[in-house]
């Protein structure tokens, strides 16, 4: 559910970071049971997803995502 509360929350931790010069990514695919486990969590609560967030490790390339090329109709090319 992208448009649940956590997720919308989630998206202003990133852009909050963002804002500040960091990075982060919303990461849903891990092993549920483990991360409670690590996390200590008691059976009432989960973890829905994590939002690493820390300094970028190199400057990234704008990316022309306007690029005509990169767009296919009806078959890939």
């Amino acid at each position: 559910m992208q448009s649940s509360p956590t997720y919308i929350a989630a998206q202003h931790i990133i852009l909050s970071a963002v804002s500040h010069g960091l990075k982060g990514c919303l990461v849903d695919f891990f092993n549920l049971e483990n991360i409670n486990r690590v996390l200590y969590l008691p059976d009432y609560l989960t973890v829905e997803f994590i939002v690493p967030v820390g300094y970028p490790n190199e400057k990234g390339n704008p990316v022309n995502v306007n690029d005509r090329n990169n767009v296919f109709y009806n078959h890939w090319k």
